[in-house]
């Protein structure tokens, strides 16, 4: 493992250990993170963040700020990632 894919790896393990239940893999293609309110890809620099919580109309709750907060943390500590898009899924 080089250098890049073990600080990101520490990256994902601080994540996951916040307590979001969030994991993102270390490929410079990413699937989408576990998350109970999020969805999280990287791709190609670009990270898409999509707020999974249609039924509310992706409204902010106690759990989506904590795993919002910490996926961000997490692409901004990312070199890889040169931008972010936040989406939300639903109608």
């Amino acid at each position: 493992m080089g250098k890049a894919s073990a600080k990101r790896a520490t990256r994902v393990k601080a994540v996951t250990a916040a307590g979001t239940g969030s994991r993102m893999a270390t490929e410079s293609k990413r699937s989408p993170a576990s998350c109970q309110s999020l969805r999280v890809e990287v791709r190609n620099g670009i990270a898409r963040v999509a707020l999974a919580r249609p039924d509310v109309h992706n409204a902010f709750d106690e759990t989506l700020i904590a795993e919002f907060t910490s996926a961000l943390h997490a692409l901004d500590s990312d070199d890889a990632v040169r931008a972010v898009v936040v989406l939300g899924h639903g109608d």
